[in-house]
C-alpha cells in the first residue's frame, strides 16, 4: 500500500491536486428501473410485460429492468424512433411508482427528440 507524505511532499514543492466538487448522490442509484409507453389513445404498455388501462396500476417487478435512466433514455430513442404513437415515457421504479417521464418534442409529440423530467 502506497503512503502520501504531505510534508514531504510540500518541501519538495509538490502541489495537492485539486478535488472535484463532490456531485450529489443519485437518488436512483441501484433501483431497477422499468420503462413504460403511453399511447396518444391514454393506454400503456410496459416493456416486456402487459399492456395496461391509463387507470390502472402498474404491476410490481414485472417487465424489463434496466439500471440507468441514461440506459432508458438510449433504449427509448432507438426502439422508438419513427413511432409516433407513443408521445410519453414514463420510468417507473420497483413498486410501480414514477420516477421520470420523458417526453416527445414536435408538433403534437410527434418528433425524434426526448425532454427528460424527474417526477415532482
Amino acid at each position: 500500500m502506497c503512503r502520501y507524505d504531505r510534508d514531504a511532499a510540500a518541501s519538495a514543492g509538490v502541489q495537492e491536486p485539486i478535488a472535484a466538487s463532490a456531485a450529489p448522490p443519485d437518488p436512483l442509484e441501484g433501483v431497477m428501473l422499468r420503462v413504460l409507453y403511453v399511447s396518444i389513445r391514454g393506454d400503456r404498455s410496459l416493456v416486456g410485460g402487459p399492456t395496461l388501462a391509463a387507470d390502472a396500476d402498474v404491476p410490481a417487478d414485472v417487465g424489463t429492468r434496466f439500471g440507468t435512466v441514461e440506459d432508458i433514455e438510449r433504449y427509448v430513442a432507438r426502439e422508438l424512433r419513427g413511432l409516433s404513437v407513443y408521445w410519453q415515457v414514463q420510468v417507473v421504479d420497483g413498486a410501480g411508482e414514477v420516477v421520470c417521464r420523458g417526453f416527445r418534442s414536435g408538433y403534437n409529440g410527434t418528433g425524434e427528440h426526448w425532454t427528460w423530467r424527474p417526477e415532482s
